[in-house]
């Protein structure tokens, strides 16, 4: 017997005992009374159990969001650490390389010549002063990488903490990192949903984004996302995230085997469009296929669904810091009139696509 059934049944023997002892003391009426004070009774301590346990909740996510911050803070302070490490061992090895550089400088120009043979010495010798300004330029480079990197890392984290306020959980959100979105990308699909809402959303791939947008259509209170996925082991395991987190409502992850699409007059292997939802989509998220299906695996994703797109439709297509990626994403603001085409400074790479206001007149 699970607890709500025991709750359930617990009550319902108390308002019947009650019931009976009134209805012996003082007849029907005193039943009744006996039966409406034990249920309100039993009501108040429904809700109080369920304040109590709302309390609970909320005091794990502030725990967990304080475990949160204080890791986040461990890392920037270690961030911090390693970079003036770094930025010390650059230095002394640009004062090693301009050492070195006045050296070679200070050798006699003939001496130079006598130890290069041939008719080469003056090309030879230009090589070596390029090497040169090339290694005096490493340690100015390193360190913008050095700074880039910590950005990123910093940006990275100030999204994930703020997706889990916004969602505020009750169980850990899925990987954002590696192979699935990262947590700018999930914020911002979230973000998309919530402050615009966008809730008749298409995605072409599946997983831990499937989540995070169920979560805002959640949040909002309406709408669906569907998701096409090629692999049935990743299309369970999606199904898995979505259930074990209630979200089965707002997320449906659709079997979509790769087959044999026309596409512009060539052949090319996309999602069953036999799969594809009827209702109109106002934000399609590009995560697939796999580049291993070929070249730009992606690009078949607007021309087939272009005609089920809102008239405000977004688009949005992952990994764009990849070639094949940001090749897709050109093509198609090239070949499709009145879309425009940005860039978002994600860890991965990420274009969205819109359709242009039309002009008033």
């Amino acid at each position: 017997m699970t607890p709500r059934i025991r709750t359930i049944a617990i009550g319902a023997a108390a308002a019947a005992a009650a019931a009976a002892g009134g209805y012996a003391l003082g007849g029907p009426a005193l039943a009744a009374y006996a039966l409406l004070s034990t249920s309100l009774c039993g009501a108040a301590a429904v809700l109080w159990r369920q304040a109590r346990r709302a309390e609970a909740r909320q005091t794990r996510r502030d725990a967990d969001l304080a475990r949160l911050a204080e890791q986040v803070a461990s890392l920037s302070q270690g961030l911090d650490r390693q970079h003036r490490s770094h930025e010390k061992s650059l230095r002394r090895l640009g004062e090693r390389v301009g050492a070195l550089g006045e050296r070679i400088d200070l050798v006699p120009g003939e001496t130079r010549r006598l130890a290069l043979e041939g008719d080469r010495t003056a090309e030879i010798a230009a090589v070596l002063d390029d090497v040169r300004d090339g290694v005096a330029s490493f340690p100015a480079k390193t360190r913008r990488l050095v700074r880039e990197w910590n950005r990123m890392v910093y940006a990275e984290i100030e999204d994930l903490t703020a997706l889990y306020r916004d969602i505020e959980p009750d169980r850990a959100l899925p990987p954002l990192h590696g192979w699935a979105a990262g947590p700018d990308l999930a914020r911002y699909l979230y973000r998309r949903v919530v402050e615009d809402g966008r809730t008749r959303v298409l995605e072409c791939g599946s997983g831990s984004t499937t989540v995070v947008l169920a979560y805002a259509l959640k949040s909002v209170g309406r709408g669906h996302v569907h998701a096409l996925e090629h692999d049935p082991r990743f299309a369970e395991a999606t199904r898995a995230m979505l259930k074990e987190r209630g979200l089965d409502q707002w997320a449906t992850v659709l079997d979509a085997p790769l087959t044999d699409v026309e596409v512009e007059g060539a052949p090319w292997r996309w999602y069953d469009p036999a799969v594809l939802p009827a209702a109109p989509i106002d934000l399609l998220l590009v995560d697939g296929p796999p580049g291993t299906t070929g070249p730009q695996a992606r690009y078949p994703a607007l021309p087939v669904l272009v005609d089920r797109l809102a008239e405000d439709a977004v688009v949005v297509l992952d990994d764009t810091r990849r070639d094949d990626e940001h090749r897709i994403g050109e093509r198609w603001a090239e070949r499709f009139e009145g879309w425009s085409l940005r860039s978002l400074p994600h860890d991965h790479g990420t274009i969205v696509l819109s359709r242009e206001p039309k002009p008033e007149f």
